[in-house]
């Protein structure tokens, strides 16, 4: 604990008070529950609890890693085959003249007319628009379904985000396969149907709140690794897998891609409900800190009795008031939240470029989809090893020999993988061969950690009953910052096709200006003293 308070002081200027009080919502505070437990019965409830979580966690665990899994491995799969089906369908519009004479249309040649600047331009336009209208469902319904997660529970709202995103995909490939019929600019109304259980942001806040429902502080940042690296590993697989699969046929991928959506559907349902946990907890939490039994039971009654007093529709209308309230006060009340959200969002504005990556690579370096599909292997193995075995170890070592624990380690962390992120952005941008290139996706995938350590650093900032809205609240602020990134980025490219040369790496010296503007926030951050404090204790 020495150490950890000794760096934190020395090393960590700005944005510290002396007088942080856990009770407040307020930028002094940390929100950190601090409730005694202090009765026999408290006790054993708390055993009660932490006894349901052992018996959850595995469960959730392995069907979470392996849902995440299944769903990175559809999008990765469908992702090349779809830009090379959007580029045909462009090339056709802009370029009648070289479509064949049996009415089929030209496919991943590298000399091709497809690869001219004004066809490139406008597939840029069409993916950074979708991923634009892909954002806007999880930006408007996340609240809302995070406060129905709280209410019904976390299951429901899954299910419902896996059936809109099965609906959004399908309609998406509906439009590229009658494309006589739709225009191409048809795929930006795909993600509508993401309204439909909030797409895969509120999808992904589910699993996070499930995951820390069943998990300590101290546990999360491992199990976010894993939950990262299960991710890696599917974008490891399926970039190969899919420039394998685009070697015989541009709509193989994304039938397999839609099969292993459906999947998801399926294994949605197996999930256990997490939902009692938290509520226990926060009852147990109550206790603790004041409350007694009768108390808390005369509010249950009184709450039974108000339910049936008033339509479901008024009592979720109260309830969303009450939360946007709760999120309005929990953002502005303490700006270190505020602060670490903040630097999500340069982490997404920066990692989107990677989206960019393979028309990025076949443009610069006139390759096929298929070639620039097994070029993203060495991405997604760097960015594997990184969660699975290279920041755990280094997590292991500020513990075990520089007496960093808990925030303070994750914090570290994240400024010894911004600078890898911000070398890797700039070596991709400038290398003048695919060969230098790849050589730089190895620090451009260290950056892979900088997103579950933050997740990690924020749910040890809040108080337990506070992780669903957290987990809210990153969704929202990632959304945001792919609905303003993609845009961006995608305009970037197309000015660097028009300008020419080394320009065309534009998206990529944006991205490593994102990155050092994360990295700054990491090094000017500064833990709350009790967050330190609680962390380093044994």
């Amino acid at each position: 604990m020495g150490l950890t308070t000794n760096l934190n002081g020395d090393l960590d200027p700005g944005f510290d008070d002396d007088n942080d009080d856990i009770r407040n919502s307020s930028e002094q505070s940390p929100l950190l529950a601090q409730g005694e437990w202090t009765t026999p019965a408290i006790n054993t409830a708390a055993a009660i609890i932490e006894q349901e979580k052992a018996r959850l966690h595995p469960r959730i665990i392995i069907l979470s890693l392996s849902v995440i899994f299944i769903a990175e491995l559809a999008v990765n799969v469908g992702i090349p085959a779809m830009n090379a089906v959007i580029e045909s369908i462009i090339c056709s519009q802009l370029h009648p003249e070289i479509v064949n004479g049996d009415g089929t249309l030209p496919f991943d040649s590298p000399e091709s007319v497809c690869k001219s600047a004004d066809v490139q331009s406008y597939l840029a336009m069409v993916r950074g628009w979708n991923s634009t209208f892909e954002a806007i469902p999880g930006i408007v319904c996340a609240i809302p379904y995070g406060i129905l997660a709280d209410r019904w529970g976390r299951k429901p709202v899954l299910l419902l985000s896996a059936l809109g995103l099965n609906l959004s995909l399908a309609f998406t490939y509906g439009v590229l396969y009658f494309s006589n019929i739709f225009p191409v600019w048809a795929v930006c109304f795909g993600p509508l149907l993401m309204f439909i259980g909030g797409g895969a942001m509120v999808a992904v806040a589910m699993l996070y709140t499930m995951l820390s429902d069943v998990t300590s502080v101290d546990q999360r940042a491992t199990v976010f690794f894993k939950f990262g690296a299960a991710f890696l590993t599917a974008q490891t697989i399926s970039t190969p897998l899919s420039g394998y699969l685009l070697l015989f046929n541009m709509w193989l991928p994304l039938i397999v891609s839609y099969l292993l959506m459906t999947v998801i559907n399926v294994a949605s349902v197996w999930y256990p409900e997490t939902l009692q946990l938290h509520r226990h907890a926060h009852a147990a939490q109550r206790r603790g800190q004041g409350s007694n039994d009768s108390t808390d039971t005369e509010d249950v009654n009184i709450t039974a009795v108000e339910d049936t007093k008033t339509s479901v529709f008024e009592e979720i209308k109260a309830k969303a008031l009450e939360g946007v309230d709760d999120v309005w006060r929990f953002v502005l009340g303490n700006t270190k939240i505020g602060f670490m959200l903040l630097s999500l969002v340069f982490v997404v504005l920066g990692k989107l470029a990677q989206e960019l990556l393979l028309q990025y690579v076949t443009k610069r370096y006139h390759w096929t989809w298929s070639e620039a599909a097994f070029l993203m292997t060495i991405a997604g193995v760097t960015s594997m090893v990184t969660l699975i075995a290279l920041l755990p170890a280094a997590g292991w070592f500020c513990a075990k020999y520089l007496g960093l624990k808990g925030v303070m380690k994750d914090v570290w962390l994240i400024r010894i993988v911004g600078p890898c992120l911000i070398l890797g952005c700039l070596v991709i941008a400038l290398a003048p061969t695919g060969v230098i290139l790849g050589f730089g996706l190895v620090p451009y995938a260290f950056g892979s950690g900088l997103a579950p350590l933050i997740r990690s650093v924020l749910s040890a900032l809040v108080e337990e009953h506070h992780i669903a809205i957290l987990n809210t609240l990153i969704g929202i602020t990632e959304s945001v910052g792919i609905m303003v990134a993609s845009p961006v980025l995608a305009s970037s490219l197309s000015l660097g096709l028009k300008m020419g040369g080394a320009w065309i790496g534009l998206p990529f010296l944006l991205a490593a200006f994102f990155a050092t503007v994360v990295t700054t926030i990491a090094w000017a951050f500064r833990p709350p003293k009790n967050a330190v404090q609680l962390s380093s204790d044994p």
